[in-house]
Parts: structure tokens; sequence; C-alpha cells
């Protein structure tokens, strides 16, 4: 069973206002739907070279460890394998379906036969690396992201650092703000305070959990690594129950973008503590509000061909069969 999210994309101008009273702030300028649509389809172009039209990709981070998004297709061109962007109007585009990917390195795998159990190695050639992708939709009129939750593939967030890769000069950035059952967040920056924050998270190896940032044995860390799933938790609380832990609350937007990207491990659980004056301090648990699908594909693994096909189907149906759903949880 595989997971499939929706994420919202926002742009925005980050500009500093100058306070006589008070320290200086920043402000977020934020771009509607149109806007951000021609911001991101100029990306898209301006990666139009020779190269890039023929593999369609565009570049989030460089060799050698890179990352990249590349263009499978979008609407309104026909025949798009067998073109390069600039043969498309990508500015007619009413979405655009492709693929998130980064360099994997394979020191520790290889190929087996399944009956006889002989090994082999992978072979590739010097200019090329392996690569762990996922597959996501972009619907330009609702700004909605459509993303294929996939083991050890870029986070979906990394969009984010491409819109600040290629905006840089004019200082545009990018959120990518997960879709919630209800708006938690909204919720959570209007209440009179906000006291704690907890995180669960699961750690992917032992290059996050050492024998030192935790203090064990070396026998007791060993059994630790043996477990199926090491998860830690971490919680934040402000000096005294009636204290806010935010200055700003806007914060609590980017610890829930940064937390739920998954930039270290997987985030299991992300509770917040918060209420109004009047009220008993409330939990809010963001994890489980997050609006989500789960889907049985019918593919088999060495299907390559269908494998895409159905993914590409399965998340534009999904997409529209819980458009309205994700429009109304989405209050801009």
């Amino acid at each position: 069973m595989s997971v499939v999210y929706f994420y919202k994309l926002r742009l925005f101008e980050e500009q500093l206002v100058k306070e006589e009273t008070s320290q200086d702030k920043y402000t977020r300028n934020y771009k509607s739907n149109q806007e951000a649509e021609k911001l991101f389809k100029g990306i898209i172009l301006n990666n139009s070279t020779m190269t890039l039209n023929r593999n369609k990709c565009i570049p989030i981070e460089d060799a050698p460890d890179w990352i990249l998004t590349e263009i499978l297709n979008f609407n309104k061109c026909k025949n798009f394998d067998n073109v390069n962007l600039t043969q498309c109007d990508i500015m007619d585009a009413e979405y655009i379906f492709g693929r998130i990917g980064k360099k994997k390195d394979i020191t520790n795998v290889q190929k087996r036969n399944r009956y006889t159990f002989e090994p082999e190695d992978i072979e590739k050639d010097p200019d090329q690396d392996i690569e762990i992708y996922t597959y996501f939709y972009l619907f330009f009129d609702t700004s909605i992201i459509v993303y294929l939750g996939a083991q050890a593939a870029p986070s979906i967030k990394k969009i984010e650092d491409m819109v600040k890769r290629y905006y840089n000069s004019i200082n545009l950035r990018a959120e990518v703000v997960p879709v919630t059952a209800e708006d938690m967040i909204e919720i959570l920056v209007h209440k009179d305070i906000v006291n704690s924050f907890e995180v669960t998270t699961t750690l992917p190896s032992d290059e996050i959990l050492n024998v030192d940032a935790i203090g064990l044995s070396e026998s007791l860390f060993d059994k630790l690594r043996d477990e199926k799933n090491m998860k830690i938790t971490v919680s934040i609380s402000a000096d005294g129950r009636n204290k806010n832990l935010f200055k700003n609350k806007n914060y609590i937007r980017d610890i829930v973008n940064c937390l739920i990207g998954g930039r270290v491990g997987k985030t299991r659980r992300l509770k917040f503590k918060a209420k109004n004056s009047n009220e008993h301090i409330q939990e809010y648990d963001i994890i489980d509000k997050m609006f989500t699908k789960s889907v049985q594909f019918t593919y088999k693994a060495d299907e390559g061909e269908k494998r895409r096909k159905e993914i590409e189907e399965t998340l534009f149906r999904l997409y529209y069969e819980n458009r309205d759903d994700i429009i109304r949880y989405c209050r801009d």
C-alpha cells in the first residue's frame, strides 16, 4: 500500500521591514496562484538549454550529490516524449507531471538471482549514477502538489530549494505546506499561547544516532542498531505554563514545513500544546490531520512503463476526486 500526499505550493517575496521602536522583522508578500504559475513556469523556460530540452530536467542541487526535477508530461502537448520543451508552450499548460530524484550511492547494493542466489554487481558507466526518485503532479490553477511517498526519495520540499536557486536575485522564496483535514496550522497561529511542541522522528541510520550523542555503551548501542524501528522524541517547552514558546507564531509554519518535509528521517508525530487566554491547554497533532490517500497499485517491480503510466493516471484521478475537499482545506 502506498501513500499519496497533498501539498500547497506558496511563493512569496521576503521583505525586511525597519522598525524604529523594536527589532527589524521580515514580512512575506504572498503571490496569487496565477502569479506563482507564471514564476514557476519561468524556471522551466529558463532551463531549456539543449541538454535540458532533450532530458527535460531542472537541477536543484549540482553534482556530485545532485538532486533534480524531471518533467515527464504536461497537458496540451502531444507526443511529449519525442519533443523538447521549446516545442511545447509550457505557458498554456494546466499541470505538470514529473519525477523528483537524487543520486544514491550503491556501495552496499547488488543483484542476486532469485532462484540460484548467485550475486552480481550492478554495472554502470563512469559518468552514470544510481537515482532514487518518486513522482508528483503540480496543478497550476490551485498550486496543489500531489506527491507519491517513496522511501529514500527526495522530499517534495526540495521544490523550495529549486525556487530559491533560480529566483534568489529577486528574493523570491517558496514554501510547500501539507494540506491538513483541518487547518491546524492556522488554528495554532491564532492561539494566544503556544506553549510547547513535541516531535517524534524515525532515524534512517547510525549517521544520525551515535554513541556519543545519546550516552550509551557500545553494547547497548549495537542492540539499538539491530532494532527494525528506531525513533527519537524531542520536546521543547516555554519557561512556564502560561508563556509563549514563540515570539512570532508565524514560525510555526516554518517548523511544520521543515519537520514534515522529512529532511532527516521521517516525522511520525508532531504535536503542539496551545490555548487561548480563557481555555485550558489543548494538544494539536499535525500528522494525524494531514490529508492523505492510500492506494494499492497493480504493477509489478519489473514493469517500468506500466508502473509510470499507472502512477500518472492514479495521482491525476486522486486529485480530481478530492479537489473540492483539498481546496476547502487550503484557506488562502
